[in-house]
């Protein structure tokens, strides 16, 4: 151990800043990953100084180690680190990241723009600060949903925001005075469409209905959340299907031969991923043209399985050293289940079928949206175009990276998060236990084929009416696929 650093675990920290202490365990982390460079080499280093700081290091240490002064590493958590986010949490690391910019830039001199069109910086929120009624009738505007009961536009386009706001700053008389945005050559065009996405940003069921109308907006009522919040480690996952957009050519070897070529029209993947840690537990390629619910079984047995590596041949190195999912860091991995299961409303995650299975072998609640097109009652064209049409996108960000590549140091954090006492289902491999079949049978999947009826009427002539009743007949022996 270095000199004049100690070797404490604690959260909290043993220096007070602003008189308080820190308790850094609660801090958010942006994502180190996607900074690369000297961003990345700059935000390593201040992020080990405040660990030395907070740890208690004294300066000398943490110049040699960083090439940063105390009093930099100080003014860093005062002034950035403690500094409230817009989620109402600090920034924590995330105020660590070179460049970013912690709290809304303020203009406070007149408007000057020079011949090069320079000059104009925070000219838009110096504006707006200054005619707070404007501010509050251009959001309402550009907030406003269409009428259900008129025959109106939908989605208002940027133009006809910008030439309204120029319109009310005419009246105010800007034009005449030649002030901002008239003393530009684009009117302030950019200022305001950038001011226009911020408001759509911050209200995102005013952005879905001016991207997609309302029936994107009506997919949003899944909510953001804020009422359920998590607390702990496998307290709730999120299970969601996602199609790969493109279409892929297999060449299949022949007995005799030569090789036949096999379109794969879509190719879906059903991902299962822990919300506190953002793990990959498991999935599961689907090559349907739907996801069904023999596909969401398979990806809930691999996440309760252990997952091992794949022989792959078409690269040297297919996976990053030490790769793999949660289940390949130990035993104590294998078969974690978890309270809550999220799903964005698919027929596939929601049917009977999955919420048993949950129930029964996993102990897990299912969580899904309760809108419209769930009160009430569905026909086969509904669940048709709403398997077609359904929202495939995670609340939070996926992970840039393949998913069975995922880095061995989670362990660590994982760990301290209480996987041991976790409940678990008992593996094979385990001598003291038994495996229960009933842990296995409702993830164990067989397909049958149901009787089913359905009764079609012809078209009704003038001489007769027949009816014409369909029946489909069922598997001799249910087939259980592995």
């Amino acid at each position: 151990m270095e000199e004049g650093i100690d070797d404490n675990n604690s959260p909290w920290s043993r220096r007070m800043i602003d008189g308080r202490t820190v308790n850094t365990s609660q801090w958010a982390t942006p994502d180190e990953g996607a900074l690369t460079g000297d961003r990345r080499v700059l935000y390593l280093a201040r992020k080990r100084a405040v660990s030395l700081y907070l740890s208690g290091a004294s300066a000398e240490s943490i110049r040699r180690l960083t090439s940063l002064g105390a009093k930099q590493v100080y003014r860093l958590i005062r002034e950035r680190c403690l500094q409230p986010h817009p989620d109402g949490r600090p920034f924590g690391w995330r105020g660590l990241v070179p460049w970013l910019r912690v709290t809304p830039y303020r203009r406070s001199r007149k408007v000057h723009v020079d011949q090069f069109g320079r000059g104009a910086a925070g000219a838009m929120q110096a504006l707006l600060d200054c005619q707070p009624a404007l501010r509050q009738a251009f959001e309402a505007r550009i907030l406003a949903s269409a009428s259900a009961k008129r025959l109106v536009e939908t989605k208002q386009s940027r133009r006809r925001h910008c030439a309204w706001f120029l319109d009310q700053l005419r009246s105010f008389g800007y034009e005449a005075r030649n002030d901002w945005p008239f003393s530009t050559a684009s009117l302030g065009y950019s200022s305001i469409c950038r001011y226009i996405d911020k408001v759509l940003s911050a209200n995102p069921r005013a952005l879905a209905a001016s991207t997609g109308g309302p029936n994107l907006a009506l997919k949003l009522k899944t909510g953001d959340g804020a009422c359920r919040p998590v607390l702990r480690f496998m307290q709730r996952v999120e299970m969601d299907a996602r199609k790969l957009d493109g279409r892929f050519c297999v060449s299949l070897p022949l007995m005799g031969g030569g090789f036949r070529e096999k379109i794969v029209h879509r190719l879906w993947v059903v991902v299962i991923i822990e919300v506190v840690s953002r793990a990959v537990l498991g999935y599961y390629f689907s090559v349907r043209r739907e996801v069904s619910k023999d596909d969401v079984l398979r990806a809930l047995k691999r996440a309760l399985g252990r997952w091992c590596l794949r022989p792959v041949s078409f690269c040297d190195t297919p996976y990053l050293p030490e790769a793999g999912l949660l289940s390949a860091l130990g035993n104590d991995f294998v078969g974690l289940c978890w309270d809550e299961t999220s799903v964005d409303g698919a027929l596939a995650e929601t049917c009977q079928h999955v919420r048993d299975a949950l129930r029964d072998s996993v102990g897990s609640a299912l969580l899904d949206p309760k809108t419209y097109w769930t009160r009430r009652h569905r026909s086969p064209n509904d669940e048709a175009r709403m398997t077609a049409r359904s929202s495939r996108r995670f609340s939070a960000i996926w992970p840039d990276r393949d998913f069975s590549v995922y880095p061995t140091p989670l362990a660590a954090s994982l760990r301290t998060a209480g996987a041991g006492s976790r409940r678990r289902l008992p593996s094979r491999a385990d001598s003291s236990t038994s495996m229960p079949k009933s842990c296995w049978t409702c993830l164990s999947l067989t397909t049958t084929r149901h009787r089913t009826a359905a009764l079609a009427t012809a078209r009704r002539s003038r001489t007769r009416s027949s009816c014409i009743s369909i029946r489909s007949k069922p598997c001799a022996e249910p087939t259980r696929l592995s």
